[in-house]
């Protein structure tokens, strides 16, 4: 398996394929840096939310008065949870979010920046080039295989 991904790598990667996919899935390359407060309830999550936004606290010190952890994150938009691509790919830099139902617990972000993907960038060239090979590898198992088999003539 490791000699078909490394004949695939060579193969798959040059900059023209890397280029033609990174124009391709343009907005999951994009890296975001994110502060994040995940709170338990969404009565709280909301009060937070007003205090950020009409008050002009700042996130982090609604976090400590709260006594929530403040999580700041760089990443793949990819790699964001679910609840908070769209929203995040939406907003501008510096924008507080409305907080996001995420698996039980409410989710308050706030954008810190976008940085907009270049190839230049070693780890988004690293992700586009995985991306590139894991397509490829999976192509490889879409087409049906076709038996020739020759038919016995005494049937």
């Amino acid at each position: 398996w490791a000699e078909l991904a490394e004949a695939v790598r060579r193969e798959a990667l040059n900059d023209a394929e890397r280029s033609r996919l990174l124009v391709e899935q343009r907005n999951s390359f994009v890296q975001v840096e994110i502060a994040l407060i995940r709170f338990d309830s969404e009565p709280a999550a909301k009060e937070a939310y007003l205090c950020v936004e009409c008050d002009r606290m700042e996130l982090e010190t609604v976090a400590q008065l709260a006594g929530y952890p403040i999580q700041r994150m760089v990443s793949f938009h990819h790699e964001l949870p679910e609840a908070l691509r769209i929203p995040v790919l939406g907003a501008h830099s510096g924008s507080t979010l409305h907080p996001q139902a995420n698996n039980g617990t409410y989710d308050l972000c706030r954008v810190i920046r976008h940085c907009e993907p270049r190839l230049e960038d070693p780890a988004v060239r690293a992700a586009v080039d995985d991306l590139l090979v894991r397509r490829r590898l999976g192509s490889a198992g879409l087409y049906p295989v076709r038996w020739h088999l020759k038919e016995d003539a005494s049937e």
